[in-house]
């Protein structure tokens, strides 16, 4: 309960009342590296970048092959915390992995969220012309495997339009 409870107060943006029930639950009961993926959360919504490999490290060696859709969401936080310090190859060999664990996962919505993301990246990166290329396979797999009405293909939609906005110009 004091995880759920912490996970909903992150999504609310309330990290310190989510960490308060973390040390709870770290108290009561076997959370398996649970307790730390959250951490790396509660880090990454503080842009702590260094605390959040830390305990990004912690889960992962504790989650090990126990449960992906938690590896996926430490190796997401992970990729970006690794950028914001400039370790570029750690990034590089975390999105790699993340993309390994969702294929693992067969999870479809899961792997929507992780390709939306690698579109952001690429759009970052200045790879326009692959960024549409990369919103247009996911708009098509989204399609196909019925997820085209979720909210999240709204941010799909956004970074193509910037990116078809800019190459307009």
């Amino acid at each position: 309960l004091a995880l759920i409870n912490a996970w909903t107060l992150i999504a609310g943006g309330k990290a310190d009342e989510a960490a308060h029930f973390l040390d709870s639950a770290g108290k009561t009961a076997d959370t398996s590296g649970k307790i730390e993926a959250m951490q790396t959360l509660i880090a990454s919504q503080r842009n702590q970048p260094g605390m959040c490999i830390r305990y990004g490290l912690q889960a992962m060696e504790k989650l090990q092959d126990v449960d992906v859709s938690w590896r996926c969401l430490v190796l997401m936080t992970l990729t970006d915390a690794y950028s914001a310090v400039g370790r570029i190859a750690e990034a590089h060999q975390a999105h790699k992995d993340l993309h390994s664990a969702v294929s693992e996962s067969n999870d479809r919505i899961l792997r929507l969220i992780v390709d939306i993301r690698s579109a952001e990246i690429s759009r970052h990166q200045g790879n326009l012309k692959q960024t549409v290329r990369m919103c247009r396979q996911t708009t098509d797999d989204a399609r196909r495997d019925g997820l085209f009405e979720l909210d999240v293909i709204g941010w799909l939609l956004g970074i193509s339009g910037e990116v078809q906005a800019e190459l307009n110009n």
